[in-house]
Protein backbone atom coordinates (compact mmCIF):
# COMPACT_ATOMS: atom_id res chain seq x y z
CA UNK A 1 0.00 0.00 0.00
CA UNK A 2 0.96 3.62 -0.13
CA UNK A 3 1.47 5.88 2.84
CA UNK A 4 -0.74 8.88 3.28
CA UNK A 5 -0.48 11.92 5.49
CA UNK A 6 -3.17 13.89 7.24
CA UNK A 7 -3.68 16.74 9.65
CA UNK A 8 -5.70 16.36 12.83
CA UNK A 9 -7.43 19.34 14.43
CA UNK A 10 -8.50 19.43 18.08
CA UNK A 11 -9.53 22.68 19.70
CA UNK A 12 -7.07 25.41 18.83
CA UNK A 13 -4.16 23.01 18.32
CA UNK A 14 -3.29 21.62 14.91
CA UNK A 15 -1.33 18.36 14.87
CA UNK A 16 0.37 17.65 11.56
CA UNK A 17 1.37 14.20 10.35
CA UNK A 18 5.05 13.22 10.13
CA UNK A 19 6.99 15.38 7.72
CA UNK A 20 5.09 18.56 8.63
CA UNK A 21 8.11 20.14 10.35
CA UNK A 22 11.43 19.32 11.94
CA UNK A 23 12.72 19.13 15.48
CA UNK A 24 15.16 21.98 16.18
CA UNK A 25 16.10 21.37 19.82
CA UNK A 26 15.14 19.52 22.99
CA UNK A 27 15.78 20.79 26.53
CA UNK A 28 14.83 19.12 29.76
CA UNK A 29 15.60 18.46 33.36
CA UNK A 30 14.82 16.16 36.24
CA UNK A 31 13.49 18.32 39.08
CA UNK A 32 13.42 17.17 42.69
CA UNK A 33 11.91 20.31 44.24
CA UNK A 34 9.66 19.42 47.21
CA UNK A 35 6.88 22.01 47.55
CA UNK A 36 3.87 21.96 49.88
CA UNK A 37 0.77 23.85 48.73
CA UNK A 38 -2.19 24.51 51.02
CA UNK A 39 -3.69 27.64 49.49
CA UNK A 40 -6.61 28.42 47.19
CA UNK A 41 -4.37 30.75 45.17
CA UNK A 42 -2.47 29.25 42.23
CA UNK A 43 1.14 28.94 43.39
CA UNK A 44 4.32 27.90 41.60
CA UNK A 45 5.36 24.34 42.43
CA UNK A 46 8.97 25.19 41.59
CA UNK A 47 8.76 22.79 38.62
CA UNK A 48 9.83 24.65 35.47
CA UNK A 49 11.73 24.41 32.20
CA UNK A 50 13.06 27.25 30.03
CA UNK A 51 14.02 27.27 26.37
CA UNK A 52 15.46 29.97 24.11
CA UNK A 53 14.07 29.53 20.60
CA UNK A 54 16.63 28.91 17.87
CA UNK A 55 14.27 30.17 15.15
CA UNK A 56 11.64 32.91 15.16
CA UNK A 57 8.10 31.57 14.87
CA UNK A 58 8.91 28.09 16.19
CA UNK A 59 6.31 25.95 17.90
CA UNK A 60 6.98 24.31 21.28
CA UNK A 61 5.80 21.06 22.81
CA UNK A 62 5.94 21.03 26.63
CA UNK A 63 5.88 17.64 28.40
CA UNK A 64 5.88 17.07 32.15
CA UNK A 65 5.42 13.90 34.19
CA UNK A 66 5.63 13.87 37.95
CA UNK A 67 4.34 12.90 41.36
CA UNK A 68 2.40 14.60 44.12
CA UNK A 69 0.53 13.54 47.24
CA UNK A 70 -2.42 15.18 48.94
CA UNK A 71 -4.32 14.85 52.18
CA UNK A 72 -7.73 15.70 53.55
CA UNK A 73 -6.48 17.86 56.42
CA UNK A 74 -9.39 18.99 58.57
CA UNK A 75 -11.86 19.13 55.69
CA UNK A 76 -15.06 17.15 55.32
CA UNK A 77 -14.41 15.85 51.80
CA UNK A 78 -11.49 14.88 49.60
CA UNK A 79 -9.09 17.53 48.31
CA UNK A 80 -9.84 19.06 44.95
CA UNK A 81 -6.71 20.11 43.06
CA UNK A 82 -6.10 22.25 40.01
CA UNK A 83 -2.73 21.88 38.26
CA UNK A 84 -1.92 24.34 35.47
CA UNK A 85 0.83 25.20 33.00
CA UNK A 86 1.99 28.83 32.98
CA UNK A 87 4.13 30.52 30.31
CA UNK A 88 6.45 33.50 30.60
CA UNK A 89 8.35 35.08 27.69
CA UNK A 90 11.48 36.97 28.78
CA UNK A 91 10.63 39.23 31.70
CA UNK A 92 6.94 39.35 30.71
CA UNK A 93 3.94 38.25 32.72
CA UNK A 94 3.68 34.64 33.90
CA UNK A 95 0.32 33.64 32.36
CA UNK A 96 -1.80 30.49 32.64
CA UNK A 97 -2.06 28.73 29.27
CA UNK A 98 -3.54 25.35 30.17
CA UNK A 99 -5.25 23.61 33.08
CA UNK A 100 -4.21 19.98 33.22
CA UNK A 101 -5.70 18.30 36.29
CA UNK A 102 -8.79 18.55 38.44
CA UNK A 103 -8.74 15.80 41.04
CA UNK A 104 -10.82 14.32 43.88
CA UNK A 105 -9.78 11.69 46.43
CA UNK A 106 -11.38 9.74 49.27
CA UNK A 107 -12.36 10.99 52.70
CA UNK A 108 -9.69 9.82 55.14
CA UNK A 109 -8.10 12.52 57.32
CA UNK A 110 -4.33 12.67 57.88
CA UNK A 111 -3.56 10.19 55.09
CA UNK A 112 -1.55 11.33 52.06
CA UNK A 113 -2.72 9.84 48.77
CA UNK A 114 -0.10 9.45 46.07
CA UNK A 115 -0.81 10.60 42.51
CA UNK A 116 1.09 10.81 39.27
CA UNK A 117 0.34 13.56 36.83
CA UNK A 118 1.17 14.44 33.24
CA UNK A 119 0.97 17.88 31.70
CA UNK A 120 1.30 18.30 27.94
CA UNK A 121 0.84 21.47 25.92
CA UNK A 122 1.46 22.21 22.24
CA UNK A 123 2.31 25.92 22.00
CA UNK A 124 1.75 26.93 18.38
CA UNK A 125 2.27 30.62 19.15
CA UNK A 126 5.41 30.33 21.25
CA UNK A 127 7.29 33.54 20.28
CA UNK A 128 8.28 35.66 17.31
CA UNK A 129 11.94 36.16 18.35
CA UNK A 130 15.06 34.27 19.40
CA UNK A 131 16.20 36.66 22.13
CA UNK A 132 13.65 35.96 24.88
CA UNK A 133 13.66 32.67 26.77
CA UNK A 134 10.29 30.99 27.21
CA UNK A 135 9.67 29.54 30.66
CA UNK A 136 6.96 26.93 31.28
CA UNK A 137 6.06 26.44 34.97
CA UNK A 138 3.68 24.08 36.78
CA UNK A 139 1.33 25.90 39.19
CA UNK A 140 -1.22 24.35 41.54
CA UNK A 141 -3.87 25.26 44.07
CA UNK A 142 -6.27 23.58 46.46
CA UNK A 143 -9.97 24.36 46.17
CA UNK A 144 -10.24 24.13 49.97
CA UNK A 145 -7.61 25.88 52.10
CA UNK A 146 -7.72 23.29 54.91
CA UNK A 147 -6.30 20.63 52.57
CA UNK A 148 -2.72 20.32 51.34
CA UNK A 149 -0.60 18.76 48.60
CA UNK A 150 3.10 17.98 48.31
CA UNK A 151 4.85 17.96 44.94
CA UNK A 152 7.76 15.52 44.62
CA UNK A 153 7.39 14.18 48.18
CA UNK A 154 9.78 11.31 47.44
CA UNK A 155 10.31 11.45 43.71
CA UNK A 156 11.30 13.38 40.68
CA UNK A 157 9.50 15.20 37.90
CA UNK A 158 10.68 15.24 34.30
CA UNK A 159 10.16 18.39 32.26
CA UNK A 160 10.93 18.54 28.53
CA UNK A 161 10.41 21.24 25.89
CA UNK A 162 10.85 20.46 22.19
CA UNK A 163 11.16 23.21 19.57
CA UNK A 164 9.71 22.53 16.13
CA UNK A 165 10.15 24.41 12.89
CA UNK A 166 6.75 25.58 11.68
Amino acid sequence: GTASSSTFLRGDNAWAAAGGGKLLQVVGNDASTHTTINTTTKTSTGLLQSITPSKAGSKMLFLCAGHYSQNLGTGSHGPQVIVSIYKQIGSGTDTEIHQVTYDYIGEVADVYYSHHFAATYFDNTATLNTTDAIKYTIYAKMLNADHSMRFNPQGRTSLIVMEYDA
